[in-house]
């Protein structure tokens, strides 16, 4: 009986201690927004981060119980390069606050562009405090540099990714890439050029791949402008990678549609940037009849590059609650017809706090509800699938988010855009449907995909071209039957003037004409016994 209360009284004492260290744990979080950008700024990312931290809360309760949460928010900031100089500044406002112990735990989480993350990478590495971040390209993925980091990122990168077995599919190496800065739309801006763009040129260097690189302002654009980029394009490529927002590449589909650069040899591939505030639908109207026809007629050589994600419509009443957040909390009412919500980096910052949660609790649960290292929980995001309200996040062996990509082509017959193929992020292999087997649509006419490098060259050089080939063709099926007749009326002619030569009078010179003497005083000639004729 006494080693049964023993062992009662021992298992209670172990029991309590569990239960005071887990008290005893402080999660401290210092959420860092530096700016308004309307992708990834505090009122589009806050209302995100608290509507998840309330849902983690009741899900979490415990590792909840004794946390706090602060933003360090810096003001009037949209530029990400800024953004970086800023978030150098706030480091001093940053470091006092970080407080890694036995009984406290401190997160860092930021949805900053990939430029403001990197300092904020080197503080948590020296202060070995976890860094989550929601945002950023291939270089947060440096783990001797940033071995705290714990990410939901990867959006920049998977369209690049997925772009590259695409274009080996179909042996396209000459390619001509225009990248869009948007220096009046900073948002969606700094994402292409600092982002999405370089990680793309990144893939298709030499010497497998010819690039024509190209930067332009669809904010400052004009018609001709866009003819002007075309047109150099067209002297060294038929594939062009466009990274633009929605109406400026639908305005370089007219104007290509208007120097003849839409023809079945050409095509048009379009990063369409992840779901992100201002954005316009390639469909929309614009108000021009002429046009609307126009650019429905150009589609037909362009594929758009997109990710393949749970419909917005899905998560309805996922982006009530939001909106309620931001109205109450922040005096903040989202533009719907902006499809302010509609914003992939936001709902990346909500997805955030569901995956750093659940990692610490799981990794604090096998050491008894201590404080996990930065390492081990980095180490337990490897090869995950979270089922989250939102969208499932699926990450890969470096704990990056891993997206599927989907590859769609123009149906003039259902005036949409329809996806042919899929590119699945865990295999990295392109599947097509098999409903575009054999279509007309899917190669705007032709049989098979165009070549990268047109036959005759891209100033048509090497040969003649389509239509002077059947130019001459018709010439030379004129010429040939004149070039019979003048031959057949020549032979008529030379037979006729050999006969009549064959009819003339011939000479006939008489023996005794001839002196033979004179032949026998030359000494280079011998006298014979029939000597021949001389003829004076």
């Amino acid at each position: 009986m006494e080693v049964y209360a023993c062992t009662l009284i021992v298992l209670i004492l172990v029991l309590l201690e569990l239960w005071n260290r887990s008290d005893g744990f402080k999660l401290n979080i210092l959420v860092v927004i530096v700016g308004e950008n309307i992708n990834n700024g505090y009122y589009a990312c806050a209302p995100f981060f608290d509507t998840g931290f309330a849902e983690v809360a009741e899900l979490y309760p415990r590792l909840y119980a004794n946390a706090t949460i602060r933003y360090i928010y810096e003001p009037k900031v949209i530029d990400c390069e800024e953004s970086s100089y800023r978030m150098v500044v706030l480091l001093g406002k940053i470091l006092p606050l970080v407080r890694q112990t036995n009984e406290t735990m401190t997160v860092l989480l930021t949805p900053g562009c990939t430029a403001s993350v990197l300092p904020l990478g080197d503080l948590a590495r020296e202060t070995k405090t976890t860094l989550v971040t929601t945002l950023g390209a291939a270089a947060l993925g440096n783990t001797r540099r940033f071995p705290t980091l714990v990410s939901s990122t990867g959006s920049a990168a998977w369209q690049p990714i997925a772009l590259v077995p695409f274009l080996e599919k179909f042996s396209w190496t000459t390619l001509t890439f225009l990248c869009d800065r948007l220096t009046k739309v900073p948002s969606i801006g700094s994402y292409l050029s600092s982002l999405v763009c370089p990680t793309l040129k990144g893939y298709l260097g030499p010497p497998k791949y010819h690039l024509l690189y190209e930067f332009f302002d669809s904010s400052n654009a004009t018609n001709q402008s866009y003819a002007g980029i075309l047109e150099r394009a067209q002297r060294s490529s038929r594939i062009i990678v466009v990274a633009t927002r929605g109406d400026a590449m639908r305005d370089i589909m007219i104007a290509a549609y208007k120097l003849n650069m839409t023809s079945d040899e050409y095509v048009y591939i379009y990063l369409e940037p992840t779901s992100m505030p201002y954005l316009l639908d390639l469909l929309d109207p614009t108000g021009d009849a002429d046009s609307d026809k126009i650019v429905r007629e150009a589609y037909r050589s362009l594929i758009v590059v997109n990710f393949l994600d749970k419909p917005w419509s899905a998560m309805e009443e996922l982006l009530r609650k939001i909106a309620d957040t931001a109205r109450t909390r922040y005096n903040y009412t989202y533009n719907h017809g902006r499809n302010e919500q509609r914003n992939d980096a936001a709902m990346a910052a909500y997805e955030a706090v569901y995956v750093f949660s659940g990692l610490i609790n799981e990794t604090s649960a096998r050491i008894g509800g201590r404080v996990p290292s930065p390492p081990v929980i980095r180490a337990a995001s490897f090869d995950r699938l979270w089922k989250l309200p939102s969208r499932d996040v699926r990450t890969g062996s470096n704990g990056f988010r891993i997206r599927d990509i989907s590859l769609s082509r123009y149906n003039s017959t259902s005036n949409d855009f329809e996806v042919v193929w899929v590119f699945n992020g865990s295999t990295r292999n392109i599947t097509q449907k098999t409903k575009w087997d054999d279509n007309p649509y899917l190669w705007n006419g032709r049989t098979d995909p165009p070549s990268d490098i047109p036959v005759c060259g891209f100033d048509g050089t090497l040969c003649i071209d389509r239509f002077d080939r059947d130019a001459v063709k018709k010439s030379v099926a004129g010429v040939i039957p004149v070039i019979l007749c003048l031959a057949a009326v020549a032979g008529f002619v030379l037979h006729r003037e050999r006969r009549r030569h064959e009819y003339d009078l011939w000479w006939s010179l008489e023996p005794t004409t001839f002196d033979y003497n004179q032949f026998s005083r030359h000494p280079s000639i011998k006298r014979r016994a029939n000597p021949a004729p001389n003829i004076d």
